[in-house]
């Protein structure tokens, strides 16, 4: 990431090539109008290789549409006609570092990061701005004003004129076409077994989930986590106070990720017995050692001597019958297993034998230690405290008063993060806001030595003049951005010493040609 090299429409060229890849015949080389040469699809001939399996257009098939669809897969498709500008003056050791700080619209930074990052980022974070009923102020050329989508809605002049404005169609409209192209931009930027995590209210999920569905999968969709954030208070509903958020997260290629799974630390009560000659082996539980489900195997069905001297067999039996129980180890490994005290006979219910073998807590049967793991739950901080309140402690303490309304608090970010192997990898936020992702990844760096690098992306919108950013001499919430970036970084070094990589380069997107 010395150069960031940010020309082209990547993205198209690559689906190209996959797809010249299975049918080379129809892929073309034709001339444009400047003379180049390039490759293009005949879809004629893809229909042929396809045949049936084509789409018709009368197919009765579930779809999620709205007014200003096709104007969001236009732009999502369009290429990127801006450039990249280094702003050495704004960065912090611009030599070294390889974290990136990008100034300007998300969609046309996630359109020329293709060039450099296609399929090279693991993590993405995103904050998208909420639907409150308002014009958005990433103002795309395909968003719809009120007139515009009264046509395409199909209403007549003046219909709607007294609707409330957040349960107008029109906010749910703009809203999609402003977050679809982005997120079919950034699942290009993804690694196979990459992720994106996107939080959300209640007002939208609904429609994001059939988004992320078509663009990354559904079969791809890992989870929709409820984060609380709040604990008895807010003044979200007249009727109910809302402490919840959603925070959806997808996959590339779901069965290509692998989960950083915690390790369970705490003794679960289900190993209660101890074993006062093997206490290196923790303590155990019994399980049964016959079955009745695995299928008769008459080698398997044999008699265990119980304290009486009387033998045991599958079942209880007293002798050998097909009766389609068996044990489940050899009788060589039992033999084994009687040697080294992992076999235990006793009475159980009725007074018949029963045969066990123990399962150790920290050793198995080959004196492995055992690593016990334990899913993710589909809640956040309902056992542990994860609030927004600590998000404007964490910026108070950085300078001297909360400037950044609603950020998300490190403690999250650390968490999602911390789901998965992420060592020297590439992390993602373009909508970074107050950058708290990128105070995240410092943080965790500094904790366990890691290497992953960041990638924030925020528009230079104006703080309003009354707020405290403002008297504060933040005139844009990127210089609340990397103001933040700097103090974390230098708040980490002094508490904790650790080498890691405090800086970041940032770039401003540019109509004109730079040399980067």
């Amino acid at each position: 990431m010395k150069k960031l090299d940010i020309t082209g429409d990547e993205e198209i060229n690559f689906k190209i090539e996959k797809l010249g890849e299975l049918f080379p015949n129809v892929v073309e080389k034709v001339k444009d109008e400047e003379g180049s040469i390039r490759q293009v699809i005949d879809f004629e001939k893809l229909r042929e290789e396809l045949g049936d399996a084509e789409v018709k257009s009368d197919s009765k098939r579930y779809l999620l549409t709205w007014p200003g669809r096709e104007e969001a897969l236009t732009i999502a498709n369009s290429p990127a006609d801006k450039m990249l500008r280094p702003i050495k003056e704004d960065s912090l050791n611009w030599e070294a570092t390889e974290n990136i700080y990008i100034e300007g619209d998300n969609l046309e930074a996630l359109k020329l990061l293709q060039k450099s990052h296609t399929g090279k980022i693991k993590f993405i974070y995103i904050d998208p701005p909420y639907n409150t009923g308002k014009d958005f102020i990433y103002k795309d050329k395909f968003i719809l004003g009120k007139e515009e989508y009264a046509r395409k809605a199909g209403k007549t002049r003046g219909e709607d004129d007294t609707q409330n404005a957040d349960r107008d169609g029109r906010y749910h409209s703009s809203w999609l076409t402003m977050i679809y192209p982005r997120l079919k931009v950034a699942r290009a930027l993804l690694t196979n077994d990459g992720v994106i995590f996107i939080s959300i209210d209640d007002k939208e999920e609904y429609n994001l989930r059939k988004i992320c569905n078509e663009i990354f999968g559904e079969k791809n969709f890992i989870a929709n986590f409820i984060w609380r954030k709040s604990k008895g208070s807010g003044n979200d509903s007249k009727y109910v106070i809302i402490e919840t958020e959603y925070i959806l997260a997808y996959a590339k290629n779901v069965e290509d990720v692998k989960f950083n799974n915690k390790e369970i630390d705490i003794y679960d009560g289900k190993f209660k017995y101890k074993d006062e000659h093997f206490k290196e082996r923790g303590g155990y539980k019994l399980e049964k050692l016959d079955r009745g489900s695995k299928g008769y195997v008459e080698s398997m069905d044999f008699g265990i001597k119980a304290p009486d001297g009387t033998l045991v067999f599958p079942n209880g039996r007293t002798k050998q019958s097909n009766d389609g129980w068996r044990w489940v180890w050899s009788k060589a490994k039992v033999e084994w297993g009687i040697k080294n005290g992992y076999i235990v006979v006793k009475k159980g219910r009725g007074g018949r034998w029963s045969v066990y073998n123990k399962v150790y807590e920290k050793l198995d049967n080959k004196g492995n230690k055992i690593t016990r793991t334990k899913p993710y739950k589909n809640h956040i901080g309902f056992e542990e405290s994860i609030l927004n309140i600590h998000a404007n402690r964490e910026m108070r303490k950085l300078f001297g008063k909360a400037l950044f309304s609603f950020p998300k608090p490190v403690a999250l970010l650390k968490y999602l993060l911390k789901m998965f192997y992420l060592e020297n990898e590439i992390v993602l936020d373009f909508f970074s806001g107050s950058a708290t992702t990128a105070h995240a990844v410092m943080e965790l760096n500094a904790e366990d030595g890691g290497h992953r690098k960041y990638i924030m992306v925020q528009l230079p919108e104006p703080c309003d003049e009354k707020s405290e950013a403002y008297k504060a001499g933040y005139k844009t919430i990127t210089e609340i951005g990397k103001e933040r970036i700097r103090r974390a970084g230098k708040k980490i070094k002094e508490e904790t010493g650790a080498d890691i990589d405090y800086g970041f380069r940032v770039y401003r997107i540019s109509k004109s040609l730079s040399t980067l």
